[in-house]
């Protein structure tokens, strides 16, 4: 079984090519792998956030000095980095 990450970039929504051309593979692939697993992520829509002051202050803080608000800003990278390394084919 194989996880897939499938990302989508393009801002142009329906009028992509890109987004026409991976949602295509996409299905053909299911169809011949269906037990294989995706994992979407659209950061043409959804971007995801510039590296900030509280984000740095994380990173190199101690886990017993990160604050409720210091774990927000890591957890959006965490989940990124998490799904990043799940997949072993990236679309």
């Amino acid at each position: 079984m194989v996880h897939i990450l499938h990302l989508d970039s393009s801002p142009r929504g329906d009028r992509s090519i890109s987004r026409t051309l991976t949602r295509e593979f996409i299905s053909a692939w299911k169809q011949i792998h269906p037990s294989d697993t995706v994992t979407y992520r659209d950061i043409g829509r959804y971007p995801v956030p510039p590296i900030d002051e509280s984000w740095i202050a994380a990173s190199f803080s101690s886990p017993d000095q990160i604050t409720p608000e210091l774990a927000t800003a890591l957890n959006i990278s965490d989940e990124l980095i998490d799904e990043l390394l799940a997949a072993e084919l990236y679309v």
